[in-house]
């Protein structure tokens, strides 16, 4: 089972790695830009075993943030001094970037 910080609890500064998701050519052709917020259940090492966009965000930024974020590495969270499963949320803020 895994530990819920505190609700709505953003992981982005608690991150050892935190690849930035590329902005895809799809997403540059159609001029997207925004907040894409992806649920993340992080294992006992501090590795994330799953990552699921949570805002339904447009399909080309949305699955480079979940891709970005199944990237990431943190420093493994402990409860009563033994390292435990955890889950929270990584928010990407995509700009429109032009050709």
């Amino acid at each position: 089972m895994a530990v819920q910080p505190e609700p709505g609890a953003v992981l982005n500064g608690r991150a050892l790695s935190l690849p930035r998701p590329d902005y895809p050519d799809g997403a540059r052709a159609r001029g997207l830009a925004g907040l894409i917020v992806v649920k993340v259940t992080i294992d006992e090492s501090g590795k994330v075993i799953g990552a699921k966009d949570m805002c339904q965000g447009p399909p080309y930024l949305s699955e480079s943030a979940v891709g970005a974020a199944g990237k990431a590495r943190f420093t493994p969270t402990k409860l009563h001094g033994q390292p435990v499963k955890v889950t929270g949320i990584i928010q990407y803020k995509f700009v429109k970037q032009f050709n």
